[in-house]
């Protein structure tokens, strides 16, 4: 049996080094231990690095960006490669030697996948949560039962475990990064129709040193389970629907749709005409799809076949399915309402003419256009460099900002996770080949 065991970690410089050892220890040369360390500002790295002299299974992905617990996951996913994949807490909740028996399970037998659960019979819990947790959690299966139509007990179990070919099949269509990221695996792997297992696990809870807060985490899971009751529904065509999530999301694709907005097209400002047809010719080139929505009616029939005036913008827009991961607009006096309103990453092309207007694109990502040079400025004030004619830097860009955790991309076989650095503000993306 060989494994590939994911320990996402966040600020556990206190807690992880005896997972590390228990885990590594106990499967040897049987299972690659990936540890996936994202954003955090102790020592969690440094632990980590120090231990992988003395194992050779031990792998450390470092992340510089807060992608949450179901990010640093599907990290771990697309770093290794063995027959079998499954994830465990940092805390040591578990042991390796429970974690191995549920391993073996899903091994042995005719299933996609095997979870561990701290409410069947059987189960052991010497050391229980505090009754507030119990209370929540409790609560929470209820709801994801009802909503979802679920039958597992326990959702949030920090132990699972899953044949990767089985896998690989739904990793695509998960876009959640926070802790509800095991529902929306559990709720994809349920609609395909694999079957997962259940066992009663032994688990001891951990709570002391805990990173999460009760009730701000109880408010983005609850949003988050919103969103997974609502997404495969009529609602989903309601007008910013996919805002119910928050900052939860962070999705994998092959390739990106941008949306172009302007008054006009051709665009009476040369400069701006220019850059934006070179842009697009590189993104189209590498198998983006463009997207260019104009007010009035283009002279060589290349974007919209019929001309769009402001409000029919807005509502062809509001009622199209807006699966666009980034708008591009090209400043005026004020923004159209809708990108206004959006949640998705926004960019305002302007030049030295039209920078008097930037205050009502304040919250935008403002390109900057000046001769053959570019700059992003984004809205928190770091400046990003990109020369006019390179496509693939700015394209760098948008998908690491395309949500508040980044995004996944492929190239042939090789997965990258892009992201903007917590520290630098600057755009990384991230080879998870290991």
């Amino acid at each position: 049996m060989n494994i590939d065991i994911i320990v996402p970690a966040y600020n556990e410089s206190d807690r992880i080094e005896p997972t590390i050892v228990d885990f590594c220890t106990h499967f040897g040369g049987r299972a690659n231990i990936i540890v996936v360390v994202n954003g955090s500002n102790d020592a969690t790295a440094d632990v980590v690095r120090r231990r992988m002299r003395d194992f050779a299974n031990l792998t450390l992905v470092e992340i510089d960006a807060k992608i949450g617990k179901g990010g640093a996951v599907r990290v771990g996913f697309k770093a290794g490669n063995s027959p079998l994949a499954g994830f465990v807490d940092a805390d040591g909740s578990m042991s390796a030697f429970e974690f191995d028996r549920l391993a073996t399970t899903c091994a042995e037998r005719n299933v996609d996948g095997v979870i561990g659960s701290r409410w069947l019979a059987g189960a052991r819990v010497p050391v229980q949560q505090s009754l507030s947790r119990r209370v929540a959690s409790r609560a929470f299966n209820a709801l994801v039962r009802v909503l979802l139509r679920l039958r597992a007990t326990d959702t949030q179990c920090g132990a699972k475990v899953f044949k990767r070919a089985s896998l690989s099949r739904v990793l695509g269509q998960l876009t959640l990064s926070n802790f509800a990221f095991d529902i929306e695996l559990l709720l994809v792997l349920d609609r395909s129709g694999a079957q997962v297992d259940e066992v009663p696990t032994t688990w001891r809870d951990s709570a002391d040193g805990s990173k999460v807060a009760l009730l701000p985490t109880a408010i983005s899971m609850f949003r988050a389970l919103l969103f997974l009751w609502l997404r495969d529904s009529l609602f989903s065509r309601v007008p910013y629907f996919e805002s119910i999530a928050g900052d939860a999301m962070l999705k994998v694709q092959d390739s990106m749709r941008i949306l172009v907005c302007s008054q006009e097209s051709p665009i009476a400002n040369a400069t701006i005409q220019a850059f934006l047809s070179a842009q697009i010719e590189s993104w189209r080139a590498n198998g983006h799809e463009v997207v260019w929505a104009c007010e009035r009616r283009s002279s060589d029939g290349l974007f919209l076949s019929r001309p769009l005036a402001r409000m029919r913008l807005m509502f062809w827009y509001a009622f199209s399915d807006r699966h666009f991961d980034a708008i591009v607009e090209v400043a005026q006096a004020r923004p159209y309402l809708f990108t206004a309103l959006s949640r998705k990453l926004r960019f305002a092309i302007e030049t030295a003419e039209s920078r008097p207007v930037h205050v009502r694109y304040r919250a935008f990502h403002r390109l900057q256009l000046h001769g053959s040079q570019a700059r992003v400025v984004t809205p928190e004030g770091n400046i990003v460099p990109i020369a006019s004619h390179d496509g693939a830097r700015l394209l760098r860009f948008i998908q690491s900002s395309a949500s508040r955790r980044g995004i996944f991309t492929r190239n042939g076989k090789r997965w990258s996770v892009s992201f903007i650095n917590d520290r630098s503000g600057q755009p990384v993306e991230k080879s998870l080949s290991i």
